[in-house]
């Protein structure tokens, strides 16, 4: 009877551990819904996750292609290509660390480079759910911490065709 009633006990006390983690994380979620939007990107076919402090800045769109600005406090941190012909990424030689990430349900490396104090990597992705013009999509980003670089590659991970 005693092992039963130490059961008992470890039970209600891994239930109550495990109610509270449940409470502390909807708490991190509703934190994390108040602070984040969704932005709309090529006449809403695509939308991704970011603070609503983050602005999106369209750079002159194309017959071919369109180029999405991420920008806070006015500087840009990032950026999104939809077209057929970007620009194949610069290789440093001074590579920090190369980090995985998912976008569009598959994972993706991007090598992540120190160049003049600043953090930059960029990936070139084919876009599987493309309209002809957007056959690739391009994704960068400039940090000036790695904490930077790692909030980019979480709001890319949001990246979502509709």
């Amino acid at each position: 009877m005693l092992i039963n009633n130490n059961k008992c006990i470890l039970f209600l006390v891994v239930l109550c551990i495990f109610s509270e983690n449940e409470k502390a994380f909807a708490e991190d979620d509703k934190i994390l819904n108040e602070n984040l939007s969704r932005k709309e990107l090529i006449e809403n076919s695509y939308s991704i996750l970011l603070p609503n402090d983050y602005e999106i800045v369209v750079h002159d769109p194309q017959l071919d292609f369109v180029v999405y600005y991420i920008n806070y406090n006015k500087i840009t941190h990032g950026g999104i290509y939809f077209g057929n012909h970007p620009l194949e990424p610069e290789k440093y030689d001074n590579k920090v660390v190369t980090k995985k990430s998912i976008i569009l349900g598959k994972v993706y490396e991007w090598d992540i480079y120190y160049f003049d104090k600043e953090y930059i990597t960029e990936i070139i992705i084919d876009n599987t759910k493309n309209k002809g013009w957007d056959q690739k999509i391009n994704l960068w980003i400039i940090g000036k911490s790695m904490e930077e670089v790692n909030n980019m590659l979480f709001y890319y991970s949001t990246l979502e065709k509709k």
